[in-house]
């Protein structure tokens, strides 16, 4: 974001991409194994429903690779990070997502801790014994959810209760889903808000999980840090109401030894060659966007830090790009939001809190247009011009020495700012 003083030009040139032969993690590239899952979860005596699970995620992840549209389900960290999610939300149990599919007895003083205001709303009514009491408490959740993620009201909150692999709910959500399949995997596509049902199913259970974490972008989240300190960020956007769960750290600290994330080759064979990787990891992370001043000067870093390994996870954005990234930290974490921002970027976090009952989409879109009428580069030194200003944020908590890393960037004469915001260093190299 931009720092308190200064203007830039907002126009977001990229100079013709130069292709580099990038060393990979061997591990990153395997295959999702029966006894990775195990590690994460524990063993359960009936191995076949796993097995199914593990079968199809490792099928789609293939099958995305041969369509040129790869899933971000592609590193050590970030299989650690989903595999942590879909674990919470359903334990890999096949029961789960049918007998599960009615969702667990909520006593009146459940409904009071999770739903304070409907709880009041309820007792009014005087249907409170009824809702608590009845089996399945589908009335309880119609009530709940009937207008939320684009329910309309009558049984929606129903038939559009969570279900698959990451407990998909609402409308909206139900809706995104079917528009991935569509363009990712178009010959399984099914309309899953008419056929709603189906995502209880093993198949669309997994493809739903996979749908949610590539359109939220939850992986953005996932790249900032191998540390558990990133997991209630990652799990705020999976579940707003269950951001703190004791569970989902510790099936995430399985998951980091699991899958060998502290051992990532990608970091190990950079130390091992004394040459410093420079892994542009975010969906907003184009290696294009960055001179080769700033990249050299990165590694210069790198060298003298003792950092061979730099995760960089953002940087130029276009406004809807801004918007978006924005959307998904103002619902992480909407008080360091406030903290990060300058005046202008505090008038698009009002558009996001004034408009949270409201669509993904429609809230980003709104958003989007507010950073446009303010002159995007007001909001956010992303969206500078970059042939004046290279803007662009590292994953902190990926450095090997994040403390000597940033003192050897504050001797560059180049730094036009460095700041600490959102698990990242956000930094500014001037360019002329």
């Amino acid at each position: 974001p931009i720092s308190k003083t200064g203007r830039s030009v907002s126009i977001v040139q990229e100079p013709p991409e130069k292709k580099e032969e990038k060393e990979k993690c061997p591990n990153c590239e395997k295959d999702i194994t029966l006894e990775e899952i195990n590690k994460v979860l524990g063993d359960y005596e009936d191995q076949s429903y796993r097995t199914k699970i593990v079968d199809l995620i490792n099928k789609y992840i293939k099958l995305g690779k041969q369509k040129n549209k790869e899933l971000h389900i592609n590193t050590c960290l970030r299989k650690a990070h989903f595999l942590s999610e879909i674990a919470t939300e359903t334990s890999l149990l096949e029961k789960k997502l049918t007998e599960g599919n009615t969702p667990p007895y909520y006593s009146q003083d459940n409904i009071k801790s999770l739903w304070p205001g409907k709880y009041t709303e309820i007792k009014k009514s005087g249907k409170l014994s009824d809702v608590a009491s009845e089996r399945p408490q589908k009335q309880l959740l119609n009530i709940v959810y009937g207008h939320k993620n684009g329910n309309k009201g009558g049984d929606d909150g129903w038939n559009y209760r969570g279900k698959g692999l990451i407990q998909l709910t609402g409308r909206t959500n139900y809706n995104s889903a079917s528009d991935f399949l569509k363009k990712v995997f178009p010959d399984d596509y099914i309309d899953l808000e008419a056929n709603y049902d189906k995502v209880a199913e093993t198949k669309y259970a997994v493809l739903s999980a996979i749908a949610f974490w590539e359109g939220k972008s939850i992986y953005n989240i996932a790249d900032i840090s191998k540390t558990k300190e990133t997991v209630p960020n990652v799990r705020q956007l999976v579940n707003s109401y269950d951001k703190n769960n004791t569970r989902t750290q510790k099936y995430f600290e399985n998951a980091i030894d699991a899958f060998k994330v502290d051992q990532c080759k990608k970091d190990k064979v950079a130390k091992n060659n004394k040459k410093v990787i420079l892994d542009f990891v975010g969906k907003t992370a184009k290696e294009s966007a960055l001179s080769e001043k700033t990249k050299n000067i990165l590694k210069e870093v790198g060298e003298k830090s003792g950092n061979y390994y730099i995760a960089i996870t953002s940087t130029a954005r276009t406004p809807y790009d801004q918007a978006r990234i924005m959307y998904d930290n103002c619902k992480s974490n909407l008080a360091e939001q406030r903290r990060t921002y300058a005046p202008p970027g505090q008038r698009v976090i009002d558009v996001y809190e004034n408009n949270k009952t409201k669509s993904r989409e429609v809230v980003i879109k709104l958003m989007e247009q507010k950073i446009n009428d303010l002159g995007p580069s007001n909001v956010s030194k992303h969206l500078a011009n970059p042939e004046l200003l290279n803007t662009f944020d590292i994953a902190y908590g990926n450095l090997s020495d994040k403390t000597k890393f940033w003192n050897e960037m504050k001797k560059r004469t180049e730094l036009d700012d460095i700041l600490k915001e959102n698990n990242c260093y956000h930094i500014q190299i001037k360019q002329k």
